[in-house]
């Protein structure tokens, strides 16, 4: 016996019981992996990127407050929405950005054509 070698059983090894699987390394792979592609990644798919359960992943989302959320679809741009939205994309790029800022212009294209909602845009500035 281990005792009667010399050996103190009493003593706890640092190589003793089971490893820990949730390591800081593998926290820090899952919440990166996650921040790069929010909308591709599932607790199914880094399980199997990790070679780890699932529920360690479940884990890591709940200490870190992640949680599921459904994408929103938003309503397609109509022919005119999309030709106007190119046609001010185009006129930005012409002037390096500065043309449009801080004008009435600005405010009006923003509630135009960046309110994709069935609510009506709000006044002009």
């Amino acid at each position: 016996m281990k005792a009667d070698q010399g050996h103190n059983v009493r003593k706890v090894l640092n190589s003793c019981g089971r490893q820990a699987t949730k390591t800081s390394h593998l926290k820090k792979n899952v919440i990166r992996q996650t921040m790069m592609s929010p909308y591709k990644v599932s607790t199914r798919n880094l399980a199997t990127r990790n070679n780890v359960d699932k529920t360690i992943i479940h884990e890591i989302f709940i200490e870190r407050d992640f949680k599921y959320q459904s994408s929103v679809s938003l309503p397609k741009l109509d022919e005119d929405q999309m030709s106007d939205r190119i046609e001010y994309c185009s006129d930005i790029l012409e002037n390096n950005g500065e043309k449009f800022y801080g004008t009435s212009l600005m405010a009006k294209w923003a509630s135009d054509f960046l309110c994709t909602t069935t609510k009506k845009p709000g006044p002009s500035l």
